[in-house]
């Protein structure tokens, strides 16, 4: 089996999660804006990463645009959110 990361990110965090898990997986770990469509097809499963912002995941509009291509792929979701220190 063959897998890829694929991330977005805003700041910067959720960007190394997925530089840090593409290493200890042996992993690709792309932005979602560099991938394309034909190019996912070739990958059993594929671990998404996003951050939160307003209870709402970066990547959903991407998710969107892209659901018919993932729809027969194992997906691993990883989320990336703030939180306050109280």
């Amino acid at each position: 089996m063959n897998g890829i990361i694929i991330y977005t990110s805003k700041y910067g965090a959720t960007k190394q999660y997925a530089e840090w898990l593409g290493e200890m997986l042996n992993l690709p770990a792309i932005s979602s804006n560099r991938i394309m469509k034909n190019k996912l097809k070739k990958y059993n499963y594929i671990l998404l990463g996003t951050p939160v912002y307003f209870g709402r995941f970066k990547l959903n509009a991407w998710l969107r645009h892209n659901i018919k291509t993932l729809i027969d792929k194992k997906l691993l979701l990883f989320i990336v959110s703030a939180a306050t220190s109280e």
